[in-house]
């Protein structure tokens, strides 16, 4: 390996000259990575604003699904029961009256001396039915006391159990199993024929699986649950009965629904202020966004301005969003008029309803444009996208490094020629200060 003489005998700035050259060499290589680094930006933006995107097919989607849950349930307090509303709620007014909660089944055994020592309980297999279905448990030295044998039947779906301290002076360990679901049909049972060796349980009822019972605009209704789901889009949990009627009144809950509005126009006008900011193209002052001259982005920002100003036929009186308060402003943007929605509702809230939540109504049109068409990943215009600029970016790095490795030769070549140079500058400069000597010395003695 040569070393480097920087100028030592010619007197030449080597370094410098050599930079030079590979500077006007590499101007190449420099455009690459200038190319690079502009694609690069806008893969990031396009990536991004496929985000975006999907965040908008998801607010589009949970205003389609959520508007119809746009109800609110009122009910006095201390009826003996709540009221609230989901998806397919009616607007109405309902007499309720409790007449008796739903209960679970609860069984406790005699009582036990202590609740921890080993061999208290019988070993071998207890089947314990529950609603009519059978589950074998098996007690050995493992679980064979008071405790373990409840720490086994708390692992059986649809059980609970524990050991009850009832204070007495003899005996006061009690074993209670008690069924996690309410109702009459869900009953306890337990078969003990399979133990053996020890004190077998026996066990009592203490309180039977009831259902609740109640009316409703003067009918009847039972329920193995105190969440009670017999009106549609309704739940009655009770709590107390015995309390008298009380009037639950079902009404279009406006907030909500300009909450679950206003939160969807934010997501738009997130994707449409990302492509505005990134197409800025000002040749005055050398300014061009990342997304300028990008087609498929421009065709995305027109497809969802179209999505949203269409008509449809959605069945109802209502055919474009800007009925409903949902407007287009003159630079794409979208905005909630909240005094539009209002006159609406009030005309017409079910077919409000129905143009955001129809299949054939525009977030419908509008998520299936978003998944089907700019970000299905097989197939969507943006991905196709960003497949390729990863693709160029990819190849200008392998061709980028090539020259990279290209310039390092030439920089090595050009070192080992200057240092050439240089050495052979030296052998002049000796052999002239030798001739000089010589002569000198041979004209002194002459």
């Amino acid at each position: 390996m040569s070393v480097m003489i920087d100028g030592v005998f010619s007197g030449f700035d080597t370094t410098a000259l050599i930079d030079a050259v590979l500077a006007t060499q590499a101007t190449g290589r420099d455009l690459m990575q200038a190319q690079r680094d502009a694609e690069q930006r806008t893969l990031d933006k396009i990536s991004e604003l496929s985000g975006l995107l999907k965040d908008l097919s998801t607010a589009a989607d949970d205003l389609k699904s959520g508007a119809t849950d746009t109800y609110k349930a009122t009910v006095a307090e201390g009826a003996g029961f709540t009221a609230t509303t989901s998806s397919g709620a009616v607007p109405g007014t309902y007499d309720v009256s409790v007449i008796s909660l739903a209960a679970s089944e609860m069984e406790t055994s005699q009582g036990f001396a202590s609740s921890s020592a080993s061999g208290t309980v019988a070993q071998g297999t207890l089947t314990v039915s529950i609603a009519g279905e059978d589950v074998d448990v098996t007690i050995d030295g493992t679980n064979d006391s008071l405790s373990g044998l409840a720490s086994s039947l708390n692992q059986v779906d649809g059980l609970s159990a524990y050991v009850l301290n009832t204070g007495a002076d003899t005996d006061p360990y009690q074993l209670v199993v008690q069924s996690t679901e309410s109702g009459e049909d869900n009953t306890l049972s337990f078969d003990t024929s399979g133990l053996a060796g020890g004190t077998v349980p026996t066990f009592t009822e203490v309180q039977a699986g009831a259902d609740a019972e109640l009316t409703i605009n003067g009918l009847t209704v039972f329920s193995a649950s105190n969440q009670v789901k017999s009106v549609p889009g309704l739940t009655i949990g009770i709590t107390e009965a015995g309390l008298g009627a009380s009037t639950v009144e079902v009404v279009a809950d406006e907030d909500a629904l300009q909450e679950q509005l206003q939160a969807f126009v934010d997501t738009y006008n997130a994707v449409f202020d990302q492509v505005q900011v990134n197409s800025v193209f000002d040749a005055e002052n050398g300014i061009e966004g990342p997304l300028v001259g990008e087609s498929s982005v421009r065709r995305v920002l027109g497809g969802l301005g179209d999505l949203v100003s269409n008509p449809y036929s959605t069945g109802g009186t209502f055919s474009i969003l800007a009925e409903v308060g949902i407007e287009t402003t003159q630079t794409g943007e979208l905005e909630l008029d909240t005094e539009a929605l209002s006159d609406a509702l009030e005309s017409g809230f079910g077919d409000a309803l129905t143009l955001l939540t129809s299949d054939d109504g525009p977030l419908a049109a509008l998520i299936t444009e978003i998944d089907d068409v700019y970000v299905d990943p097989d197939s969507g215009s943006l991905e196709s996208r960003e497949d390729s600029l990863q693709s160029s970016i990819e190849d200008l790095e392998e061709r980028i490094a090539d020259e990279d490795d290209r310039l390092a030769d030439q920089a090595a070549l050009l070192r080992t020629r200057f240092t050439a140079m240089e050495q052979i500058m030296a052998e002049l400069q000796s052999t002239t200060q030798f001739l000089s000597t010589l002569f000198t010395q041979t004209s002194t003695t002459t």
